[in-house]
């Protein structure tokens, strides 16, 4: 049985306010008794007309407090509500939405792998769904992460990247650049270009791809054709 979480509307404060890479921001929110599933995302007010914008939690159930990672370059509304709000403020936050999780009916015995892969901000809800897999849910299949971004400047998350490889056996991330220097020994291209290297055959491989609506469809049709099901590929189109 899937374990749903009831939405409800929740007024928290901003305990912490970071700058990251390029126009990346990080907030972190008190959890104000919200219960998720990793991978979900929440609603939030970002003005007096009651405007919402949806941002996907980087943190995880684990966690005691709601992580959002936002890119602030469209500099739309809710770019600029983030860059405006300082800690001690006060954000309306409704949800959890969405179904981009690794449901009970993923975990089955057959599935032999989970294949995560995101471009920029897409990585956002699939850091979650990872730490959820091997940090809770004990998970001992292997767990892979494709991440696509422009310039190794841009990346952000890799220390506990790094110390996720370290600690799990199973797990391994891939960072593909589409414009890494001379000096960058990663992937290099798109991420299909390094998806095509991944080896080996994908069928029984639960997949989760998020980005933007154009990644999302190129990726899904190179995952099936290298064997994953129409039914494993699970996504979330951002824009």
């Amino acid at each position: 049985m899937e374990n749903t979480k009831e939405m409800k509307q929740v007024r928290v404060r901003v305990k912490r306010k970071e700058k990251w890479p390029n126009s990346y921001w990080s907030l972190w929110l008190e959890r104000g008794g919200l219960e998720y599933r990793a991978g979900q995302y929440v609603s939030i007010k970002v003005n007096e007309e009651g405007e919402r914008r949806s941002y996907s939690l980087a943190s995880y159930p684990g966690e005691e407090e709601l992580q959002l990672v936002v890119d602030t370059a469209p500099m739309g509304v809710g770019s600029r509500y983030v860059l405006d709000l300082e800690v001690g403020d006060e954000v309306e936050v409704l949800g959890p939405m969405g179904e981009f999780v690794v449901s009970d009916g993923h975990l089955r015995q057959d599935t032999k792998g989970f294949l995560m892969v995101g471009t920029g901000s897409g990585v956002v809800p699939l850091r979650p769904m990872i730490n959820d897999l091997l940090k809770i849910k004990r998970e001992v299949r292997p767990v892979r992460l494709y991440w696509g971004m422009r310039h190794e400047e841009d990346l952000f998350w890799m220390k506990e990247w790094m110390d996720l490889e370290k600690e799990y056996e199973n797990f391994k991330i891939d960072v593909v650049l589409s414009r890494g220097g001379d000096n960058w020994k990663g992937c290099n291209g798109h991420v299909g270009d390094c998806l095509k290297n991944h080896g080996g055959d994908l069928k029984s491989w639960q997949a989760y791809v998020c980005g933007s609506r154009e990644m999302v469809e190129e990726t899904s049709k190179l995952l099936m054709s290298l064997g994953v099901g129409e039914s494993e590929v699970n996504f979330e189109k951002f824009f």
